[in-house]
């Protein structure tokens, strides 16, 4: 019953947005391809690549379409993507309207401080910053606030909509007390594993060879060649670490790097990467929990309420979440037996971590202590204006998305979900905005029939 309202409510609101160009767009029941958003593959998939996607399938994963009926899928991933070359949400949806639409003006370099709320509770505007000038813009509907996870809660709060204690505390007038910032989630992973390969496998080049391939892959017409792929991150798998799950708990996707860096320290060297992704000696496998227990929660920062907020991310509180992660390290260490992975010589880097010296390689404890001692984000970060049931006490929107407490405002973005999906968040996040239009359009057309 569940799956087939689920169908009925998002699935609609998903193929709306997409023009899936590859062989998935046949597939008319679980794709779109007369939407504004490209979806395809990068055109250019290296040896490596193909190596850890042949170990999933080796080792009984099947090869074919996550994104259609079952998720327990692995292959070359698709990504918003076409003729080689990234589509961003603005590009797709944004530029081709921008200049001939005469109910959209776009502000650049502004950032909205506050959403307008009269005494009786109705928002009618915000006020924003341009070039350290407060404008105000007035809204002759309602006001949608569309910010993400991060963004959309500290504006609410920032406006008097959130957490009455939090709010008080820095002064700020309470215009309705709901739990906005609380229910963080995101998919929690960790860095440490390292694969090996071989001269015979890497695609390393030198930095002369990589600033030639840049020179050649800009001035392409129809982009293609290493610089129009991603390495082997969309190498991507989805797998159940217990096979009693109703579905997958585990995403698996590698990084590319490079193996010197990799083995100094892992954090750091993934938050300074500067050079494309194509070209590695390395791989480190990235085992992604799906369905986390945990939750954090983010607050407007004391000293500077405008400023950046504070998250707490609270990874692990519960360590229930350790469980899969450790499930899934275990069966990536599986894949070095497999002869996709023999007959392109790589191995996996036997030397412990800096941080985790004390415990034998491979163990359970090992990879525990790599999952807290290695954290990293995949940016997957919802929940924070958390729809549901009025009788919630952490619901922040109702599930037209209009926020409790205050009229005419509604949040359409990511931060809505009530629980993270399991899987990335962009495409869920656009169709959220296409099924966020629609309550819109729906609300006011009524209105006035």
């Amino acid at each position: 019953m569940l799956r087939n309202m689920v169908k009925i409510q998002v699935l609609p609101y998903f193929k709306k947005f997409e023009k899936n160009l590859n062989v998935e767009g046949l597939n008319r029941k679980y794709h779109g391809v007369d939407g504004e958003q490209s979806v395809a593959r990068y055109p250019y998939f290296d040896r490596p690549s193909i190596m850890i996607t042949n170990a999933y399938v080796e080792s009984g994963i099947p090869l074919g379409d996550f994104n259609g009926r079952y998720q327990l899928k692995t292959m070359q991933a698709q990504a918003f993507v076409q003729d080689g070359e990234r589509v961003s949400a603005n590009n797709a949806f944004i530029q081709p309207i921008r200049y001939k639409r005469k109910n959209l003006t776009v502000r650049i370099n502004s950032e909205v401080i506050k959403v307008l709320i009269n005494k009786d509770k109705v928002a009618y505007g915000v006020k924003y910053v341009k070039d350290g000038i407060v404008h105000t813009a007035y809204a002759k509907k309602e006001v949608i606030v569309s910010g993400g996870s991060i963004n959309s809660p500290k504006l609410l709060m920032l406006s008097g909509i959130g957490p009455k204690e939090h709010l008080s505390k820095l002064h700020i007038r309470v215009k309705s007390n709901l739990a906005v910032g609380e229910n963080l989630q995101d998919h929690a992973t960790f860095s440490g594993i390292v694969i090996a390969l071989p001269n015979r496998t890497s695609t390393l080049i030198s930095n002369e060879e990589i600033m030639k391939e840049v020179y050649e892959y800009k001035h392409m017409k129809i982009k293609n060649g290493p610089l129009a792929s991603n390495g082997p991150t969309n190498s991507a798998a989805f797998i159940k670490t217990d096979p009693n799950l109703p579905a997958p708990d585990v995403q698996i996707q590698v990084r590319p790097a490079n193996l010197k860096d990799a083995l100094r320290e892992t954090v750091p060297n993934d938050e300074i990467k500067i050079f494309p992704t194509a070209f590695y000696d390395a791989m480190l496998p990235l085992i992604i929990g799906l369905v986390p227990k945990s939750r954090g929660k983010l607050l407007l920062n004391p000293a500077n309420p405008h400023g950046k907020p504070i998250i707490h991310a609270n990874y692990f509180e519960d360590p229930r979440d350790l469980i899969p992660l450790v499930r899934g390290a275990k069966y990536i260490l599986s894949l070095e037996n497999t002869e996709a992975f023999r007959s392109n010589g790589a191995t996996f880097v036997r030397t412990p971590m800096k941080a985790c010296r004390d415990y034998e390689w491979g163990t359970d404890e090992y990879l525990v202590c790599l999952a807290r001692s290695y954290t990293l984000t995949t940016y997957h970060y919802v929940g924070t204006c958390k729809m549901g049931p009025h009788t919630d006490r952490k619901a922040v929107v109702d599930n037209k998305l209009r926020v409790y407490g205050i009229s005419n405002l509604r949040v359409i973005d990511s931060s809505i979900m009530p629980v993270v999906v399991r899987g990335n968040t962009n495409a869920p996040s656009n169709m959220i905005g296409e099924r966020g239009v629609a309550f819109v359009i729906d609300h006011w057309s009524n209105k006035y029939h």
